[in-house]
């Protein structure tokens, strides 16, 4: 039995089953696979081949027999037609859309679980007292500036910046007068 070989009755060197020497030609895998690197058609010859061990089984489950050679052209031309092709590539994307979803997947838990863990790692390593003392000095000196900043911004926009001066070092602006 061949694998959706030509019709045996058909001319050498006629109809796409055929090469020009005579010899029957395998037209699905060309059908299915666009280019070497072409992984969704790799994948929906593999689907195609997967349909095809099917039928097989269950032609010999309900026949006693193997398909003929014509029962096997009937299904490779069936699988052949336009739809049955886009069928199996749409079949194959959607397959390793799913597996590209999965392996993203454990990827990104892979990169938490180790972010995380380094994460511990780095608050379980002993710090100096003292230095740990001199961060939170410096960040609340910071943090006291900021504060001090802000009040004085919005304090002087309301009341001018020369009162508020005055106001600070203790002494009253006045007007001059001409």
């Amino acid at each position: 039995m061949s694998d959706c070989a030509a019709d045996p009755g058909a001319t050498p060197s006629k109809g796409p089953e055929h090469s020009g020497s005579g010899v029957p030609r395998h037209t699905t895998y060309s059908n299915l696979v666009q280019g070497e690197n072409d992984l969704i058609g790799l994948i929906a010859y593999s689907l195609y081949k997967g349909d095809k061990m099917a039928y097989i089984k269950q032609h010999i489950s309900s026949e006693g027999r193997e398909p003929s050679e014509t029962e096997m052209l009937a299904f490779c031309r069936t699988i052949a037609l336009p739809g049955q092709i886009s069928s199996l590539r749409n079949k194959a994307a959607v397959l390793l859309e799913e597996m590209n979803e999965e392996v993203l997947k454990v990827a990104v838990s892979e990169l938490q679980d180790n972010f995380k863990n380094q994460l511990v790692e780095e608050l379980k390593k002993p710090r100096s007292f003292w230095k740990s003392v001199g961060e939170n000095l410096v960040a609340n000196i910071l943090a006291a500036a900021v504060t001090v900043l802000a009040v004085v911004v919005v304090y002087g926009a309301q009341i001018g910046y020369v009162k508020l001066a005055g106001d600070v070092f203790g002494y009253e602006v006045k007007p001059k007068n001409p």
